[in-house]
């Protein structure tokens, strides 16, 4: 058989049988709060807005858990991106963890500690 009717039995199976041959969709709990409704509930608690604290996980990791920055300076982990050489008291469990890291953000961010993300200082520079 030659590869063109090869490329062409597949496409006809893959057209007449898509369920077989598709990639599975992430399932989503419904009932799980976002990474937003976390850091949202998060700057309430520290009574701090919420907003700034969004636009600063969304440049520093596009709220992803799993992100990572490694450089000599630095291991920074999670939507928070935590520098772990720089707090050495926070395991990496806990920078991953979406509330964990919301409520260190909220709290430093109501301590006035924003500075120490350089993204906010570059969203919100010194007036």
């Amino acid at each position: 058989m030659s590869i063109h009717k090869t490329i062409l039995l597949a496409l006809v199976i893959a057209v007449w049988f898509p369920t077989k041959f598709a990639i599975a969709e992430p399932q989503i709990n419904p009932f799980k709060p976002s990474v937003r409704q976390i850091i949202v509930k998060a700057a309430k608690v520290w009574a701090t807005p919420a907003t700034p604290i969004l636009h600063t996980a969304m440049c520093e990791s596009r709220l992803n858990p799993l992100a990572t920055n490694h450089t000599d300076k630095e291991y920074s982990v999670g939507i928070a991106q935590i520098n772990l050489k720089a707090h050495k008291h926070i395991t990496e469990a806990q920078a991953r963890d979406v509330e964990f890291a919301a409520n260190f953000m909220a709290e430093n961010f109501s301590k006035g500690r924003q500075s120490m993300w350089t993204s906010y200082t570059k969203l919100y520079p010194k007036k």
